[in-house]
């Protein structure tokens, strides 16, 4: 798959688990999930499912979609901290790597960002941020609901453990499909989830026990 946001006219794209695991660039250690819902459904469930009860959470923002990562962290009660660099405003990875080296109960345990911030139309660095995740022993969340697909990104080499995107994105498929990959060993973890009708666990359950969601 070498472009995916274009297509000839009647194209017909089949979100598949194969299309999937290529489009994220996946291992056998990953598996993907299809909601039925937005991009922000997919966020919402990766959050509300994966989360540990003393999970605390790192999030760099720099536009509308940063911040409504903080905005479901909120809803949820999980422990978070906002490094907000202003609108539009590109990363900057020392104060980031400065943020992850805290100690005590504002210590983050996981890494949250967008890829590709629509609203300002900037691209963050997934890949330096989570060579931060790795050297600090984070999981490391990525919502890359306008970028995956267009974008350079791959979940092995850039060490990210849940990658989201939606169906009617750059892949220009119907909307509302919400895309989850995920590590295995992540949702193996004996997390209690916050919510029913969004629990990732659900959905790998009855995925794999009867191809449904």
């Amino acid at each position: 798959i070498r472009c995916m946001g274009v297509y000839p006219p009647g194209t017909v794209v089949v979100l598949s688990n194969e299309f999937a695991r290529r489009l994220f660039g996946a291992s056998t250690a990953h598996t993907v999930l299809f909601l039925g819902g937005p991009a922000t459904a997919a966020i919402e469930a990766t959050f509300a499912s994966l989360l540990a009860p003393d999970a605390h959470v790192l999030v760099p923002v720099n536009g509308a979609f940063g911040a409504r990562l903080v905005e479901i962290l909120a809803v949820h009660r999980i422990a978070h901290t906002v490094i907000d660099f202003g609108f539009a405003q590109p990363y900057d990875l020392a104060r980031i790597e400065a943020a992850l080296g805290a100690q005590g109960t504002q210590r983050p345990t996981v890494l949250a960002t967008t890829h590709h911030e629509t609203s300002a139309g900037l691209l963050n660095p997934v890949t330096r941020l989570g060579e931060l995740a790795l050297r600090h022993g984070l999981r490391y969340i990525v919502d890359a609901t306008s970028s995956a697909g267009v974008e350079d990104l791959d979940v092995q080499r850039d060490g990210i453990d849940a990658c989201i995107t939606a169906s009617g994105k750059c892949l220009h498929a119907a909307p509302g499909v919400g895309l989850v990959c995920v590590r295995r060993d992540w949702l193996a973890a004996p997390t209690p989830a916050r919510t029913h009708s969004l629990d990732l666990r659900r959905f790998l359950a009855q995925f794999e026990a009867n191809a449904q969601t």
